[in-house]
């Protein structure tokens, strides 16, 4: 097949990746009519991780290359990743889809302060700036200043979770060099990701499962969609795609969020909502596109 015609089949694989991920805040929203939080994360991961280990023992080469040592590099990234999944389904018990989508996306602004206060790397020129119109176009979707409430607990949680994001994305590229089947890696993962809530829940909580349809529904799409076939045609689509390309069209899951919560919740798209997301994904644009390119600075 002609390279152009790999890039473009791999090119709408992420697009689609993203609009999974992008429902994937329906799916949230619909489960937590009957779950918790903590009951969610952990059922949500755990049967994904299920699902991986199946697949696993169902294809000869992905069972050949288990590997225990890849086992125990994964559990950090599924820590962070498993307070990431968390703080993303808690927040969302309080503010809104949208909103929620756009806050978790800032943490393509946090990565490079990370990367710079815990491994000492260099911040690309004019980042900061990026981050401080980032923070305007949040103050436009939560109507700060016209309302006392409009800034939730839910969005200080979802910032927390695009935190946790930032972090499980470093820690990730320290140890990216070592992961042998990104298949096998992100199934171990997955159940370092599922460990942690799945053994709270039944500390700290009564475990609820879904039992009408649509929290049905939306742990479904949360176990099969956005956790084992967007992330699979993720792993496929980048070994075709540059890192660049492929943190643009990442970026698109918070558009479908917000498109997706207007269409099936009814969720309002005000004027300073739509200023806003506009403010905030160009200000993630500049950031991947321009800050691969300019002059760094200490």
């Amino acid at each position: 097949m002609p390279q152009r015609r790999l890039e473009t089949t791999a090119l709408v694989e992420l697009v689609f990746a993203s609009a999974l991920w992008g429902f994937g805040f329906i799916g949230t929203s619909w489960a937590l009519r009957e779950m918790t939080p903590l009951s969610l994360t952990g059922l949500r991961m755990s049967l994904a991780c299920a699902t991986g280990f199946a697949i696993i023992a169902l294809v000869p080469s992905l069972r050949r290359e288990l590997n225990f040592a890849q086992f125990k590099l994964a559990f950090w990234p599924g820590v962070f990743l498993s307070a990431t999944m968390y703080l993303q389904t808690w927040g969302l018990q309080t503010t809104t889809v949208t909103k929620s989508g756009f806050i978790t996306t800032l943490y393509v602004l946090i990565v490079p302060v990370m990367e710079r206060v815990l491994l000492g790397n260099k911040i690309p020129k004019y980042h900061m700036w990026y981050v401080l119109g980032a923070l305007v176009g949040v103050a436009f979707i939560c109507d700060l200043g016209k309302n006392e409430q409009s800034l939730t607990m839910g969005d200080w949680i979802t910032l927390a979770c695009a935190f946790a994001a930032a972090l499980q994305i470093v820690w990730f590229g320290k140890i990216a060099d070592r992961i042998e089947s990104s298949f096998n890696f992100n199934v171990y993962q997955l159940f370092w990701t599922g460990a942690v809530p799945f053994i709270a829940m039944f500390i700290l909580e009564t475990p609820r499962l879904p039992h009408t349809l649509w929290p049905v529904v939306g742990l479904a799409e949360l176990v099969f969609g956005s956790s084992l076939v967007a992330f699979a045609l993720q792993v496929r689509a980048q070994k075709k795609l540059s890192p660049s390309v492929s943190s643009l069209i990442f970026l698109l899951e918070s558009p479908f969020a917000a498109l997706f919560g207007f269409a099936l919740l009814g969720e309002k798209l005000t004027a300073g909502t739509l200023i806003g997301a506009a403010i905030i994904m160009a200000c993630l644009v500049a950031s991947v596109v321009l800050g691969k390119e300019a002059t760094s600075i200490e």
